[in-house]
């Protein structure tokens, strides 16, 4: 059960003149509640890998945060971890996990857990640092990509394979890369982690974009994100691909729309 937020601008700029000093005030005071751990991927301008920050203190009280989203940048993702049952907090837990030029966070759960090394080839289990079922999630895609397909079908592929085979609660995930942040909007929109979680009363899971001239955030709820404001619901089983360069969007279905989520 964590809290996303991505981000890309047409120029460099905080986090901050982004969405605001009020929107991102409040979207980090939800770090109390989703307190183990924070992670950031940032690309600045011709940055061909993106820079990964992490933490395994409350984003909330870590100055490492503050730091991290002072920096400008192109485009960026955040995560803000609450761990599931029996994975530890430590920092090869933590997200984002980055492979080769991509950064990937993850908010939802894959079990049984026991299975997961499954969906992984084994020229890929090599990369696995931690025992998560998000990294799991992660190197299936990658090794799809490596076995041919385009990013968009690589995610697809996997998606399709996790929601069949697998009880998910949720796929919800953002992957940035030099060219492109692509996020995935899977869940299912029965499972809740209860009212605790959820302190605006939004869907827990539900992902929501805002689109200026400028920039294009997405993000978990939790915070202000008014429609007034420009804000509209991502549709579920979709996948949304954002430009670096020119904040162009596609947005795709997902072959998983076609699976009733395991329970």
């Amino acid at each position: 059960m964590c809290r996303l937020l991505g981000c890309v601008s047409s120029s460099s700029r905080t986090l901050s003149e982004v969405i605001g000093e009020a929107g991102l005030s409040v979207f980090t005071d939800l770090s109390s509640l989703h307190d183990d751990g924070w992670g950031a991927a940032t690309l600045g301008d011709n940055q061909k890998t993106p820079t990964v920050t992490k933490s395994t203190l409350p984003a909330f009280r870590d100055d490492l945060f503050r730091e991290t989203l002072a920096v400008k940048t192109r485009a960026s993702i955040v995560h803000f971890r609450k761990a599931s049952v029996g994975l530890a907090v430590e920092m090869r837990n933590t997200h984002p996990f980055l492979y080769g030029d991509v950064a990937f966070t993850h908010n939802g759960s894959i079990s049984p857990q026991s299975r997961l090394d499954e969906i992984v080839p084994p020229n890929f289990q090599q990369h696995l640092i931690g025992t998560t079922d998000s990294e799991r999630y992660f190197m299936a895609v990658m090794a799809a990509i490596a076995d041919g397909l385009t990013f968009a079908e690589a995610i697809d592929t996997v998606i399709t394979r996790l929601t069949r085979d697998f009880e998910v609660s949720s796929l919800n995930a953002m992957f940035v890369t030099p060219e492109a942040l692509y996020v995935v909007n899977c869940h299912d929109p029965g499972q809740t982690p209860g009212p605790a979680m959820e302190p605006d009363g939004q869907p827990y899971y539900r992902l929501r974009m805002r689109r200026k001239a400028d920039s294009l955030v997405v993000a978990s709820s939790g915070f202000p994100q008014d429609d007034d404001d420009g804000w509209e619901t991502l549709a579920n089983h979709s996948l949304l691909i954002i430009d670096v360069k020119t904040l162009a969007t596609q947005q795709f279905d997902l072959g998983s729309r076609n699976f009733v989520f395991q329970h």
